[in-house]
């Protein structure tokens, strides 16, 4: 497996984390904020819709611009999300907060498909994109033992500290590049 391939999954994991958590956590968290269950329903939907709208036009922008800029502002946006979760102290912020994981997933999901398919070879793409999801599987279940088991220690603080935890996995992520981020040595330039 090359350098950068490594290092792709690496991010994957760390902003993969909150995703099976967050989808049995939101309903729970919005229902405390006073949010109704058609303002719940809009917080999923708005995820979706931020995928169907945006993932075309990063695309397009991925073959414009490169893939550089494009990972630093996904993980950036991961981040944000998972902060903007812990804090959340309305619906309103909810909201926000299921926007910007909208944008990193839009971000994120074709990156990760897009620079797989650099790094490879044509007959090796099927087993690295299977790879890829096994890495945010794996990532996913983790995030659900993490954010279970602090709902169970501390409920009363286990929304703000597990995506606080996430928002600092996220940030990691930006760190895990940061290295690489000169266009001569960064892994995923095209």
């Amino acid at each position: 497996m090359s350098k950068g391939l490594n290092t792709l999954r690496q991010i994957l994991f760390l902003v993969s984390v909150p995703l099976f958590f967050v989808s049995f956590a939101i309903p729970v968290q919005a229902k405390q904020l006073g949010a109704s269950a058609v303002e719940i329903g809009a917080l999923f939907s708005l995820f979706t819709i931020s995928l169907i709208v945006l993932r075309p036009l990063v695309g397009s922008a991925l073959d414009r611009f490169g893939r550089k800029p494009f990972v630093v502002v996904a993980m950036a946006v991961y981040c944000l999300a998972n902060m903007f979760f812990a804090f959340a102290t309305d619906v309103g912020a909810m909201y926000i907060a299921r926007l910007l994981q909208g944008i990193g997933a839009s971000l994120l999901l074709i990156i990760v498909d897009t620079i797989t398919a650099d790094l490879t070879a044509e007959n090796e793409r099927a087993v690295a994109m299977g790879k890829n999801i096994e890495i945010q599987t794996r990532a996913t279940f983790v995030g659900a033992m993490i954010g279970f088991w602090l709902l169970g220690a501390m409920p009363i603080v286990a929304w703000k500290y597990t995506f606080g935890l996430y928002a600092l996995m996220a940030f990691c992520a930006i760190f895990r590049i940061s290295p690489a981020i000169s266009i001569s040595r960064f892994p995923f330039s095209t």
